[in-house]
């Protein structure tokens, strides 16, 4: 059964799973035949909130492959609004709770200077990539209250296990248990195919 993208415009599409699993490329698959298909270039903003990892951090192996944007070249893009700020991964770059709750702070200030600047959304269509970075400090009502006038919204999140446990993961899940409240399909990864996912958007 093929992939029918139409049915996720005018909708609400939030793709969970742990690191690893796909999201970004599935959002990415998702925005490009968007993009090229239905010519919504100037009406889709891309907030990339995927954080930056410093060359000299060392990883597990089960932790390589963190981040990840969801376009890598902008000019294949040019009509699109890519808004990208560096971020770090408060997980993997602190040695304490406090330390990962006050980068997780940093970079929701400045996401939320971007989010200030774009109210109301020009934009039809809302894309966010890694949208857990914001739920680490902020709050979910407060996003779905600024996304609220895109017409079309694909998003994905991390929802999983491998990063651990501690206060900043669990309320990243509770945010994120909000979240998925609100949106029309949730497409969990690596459980969901292409298949599935024309299935949950019918």
């Amino acid at each position: 059964m093929a992939l029918q993208i139409s049915t996720l415009l005018d909708r609400k599409t939030l793709i969970v799973g742990d690191i690893n699993t796909g999201k970004t490329t599935l959002t990415r698959q998702i925005l490009n035949e968007i993009y090229h298909s239905f010519h919504l270039g100037s009406q889709i903003l891309l907030l990339d909130l995927s954080p930056t990892l410093p060359e000299t951090l060392s990883l597990p192996d089960a932790q390589r492959g963190v981040g990840g944007r969801v376009i890598q070249n902008s000019t294949d893009y040019p009509d699109i609004l890519h808004l990208c700020p560096k971020l770090l991964p408060p997980r993997l770059m602190s040695n304490g709770e406090a330390e990962a709750a006050s980068i997780a702070q940093a970079n929701l200030a400045q996401i939320q200077l971007l989010l200030d600047q774009h109210i109301p959304l020009d934009q039809s269509l809302l894309c966010i990539n890694d949208i857990t970075i914001y739920l680490q400090a902020g709050h979910a009502t407060d996003l779905l209250s600024w996304m609220g006038l895109a017409q079309t919204v694909i998003a994905n999140g991390y929802l999983g296990k491998q990063l651990g446990q501690g206060r900043l993961s669990t309320r990243e899940r509770e945010q994120m248990q909000i979240l998925i409240e609100c949106f029309d399909h949730v497409i969990s990864l690596p459980e969901a195919d292409l298949d599935i996912l024309y299935r949950c958007s019918t």
